[in-house]
């Protein structure tokens, strides 16, 4: 639970954080216009959202988000999905596409 805590906290500082601030930026500009000292303010306010979330990825870089992928070459042919359990601590998605494998580690 507190892995997946940690992993939301990077997800909200990270993506969601930055894209509203431009989006709201974006939008005063479009209803207000740039003419008035707040869409400076405005904009002032994204850019340090923008800067927040580039620490906020340097200081919480071993929280993971995304999962591993490989992909490999293997002269197969034929589609499947698997699970490869072959550590007990890492556990892997495996999907098999002709002359490809991909593995996702979770």
């Amino acid at each position: 639970m507190k892995n997946l805590l940690r992993k939301l906290i990077k997800v909200l500082y990270v993506v969601i954080v930055p894209i509203m601030a431009i989006w709201s930026a974006s939008w005063y500009y479009v209803a207000m216009g740039p003419d008035s000292h707040a869409f400076l303010v405005v904009c002032m306010v994204a850019v340090l959202a923008c800067l927040s979330s580039f620490l906020c990825t340097i200081y919480m870089n071993k929280v993971k988000v995304l999962p591993k992928i490989t992909l490999e070459f293997v002269p197969m042919l034929g589609f499947a999905i698997g699970i490869d359990d072959v550590s007990y601590k890492k556990k892997s998605v495996v999907m098999l596409l002709p002359f490809i494998l991909i593995e996702f580690e979770v």
